[in-house]
């Protein structure tokens, strides 16, 4: 019976995890905040005071 239920929460765990994975995915945001990339609208890169 324990080995059942912590199947069951190692399952639902592994399916949060993956709707997780896939939001990371989706959304092309930096939240510590540092420069990875292109802006999406082609601008030039601004830099500010936690780049330096």
């Amino acid at each position: 019976m324990k080995e059942i239920k912590q199947n069951a929460r190692l399952e639902r765990l592994r399916r949060k995890l993956a709707v997780l994975a896939r939001l990371s995915r989706r959304h092309k945001s930096d939240v510590d905040g540092s420069y990875t990339g292109t802006p999406r609208d082609g601008g030039k890169p601004v830099q500010d005071a936690d780049d330096l």
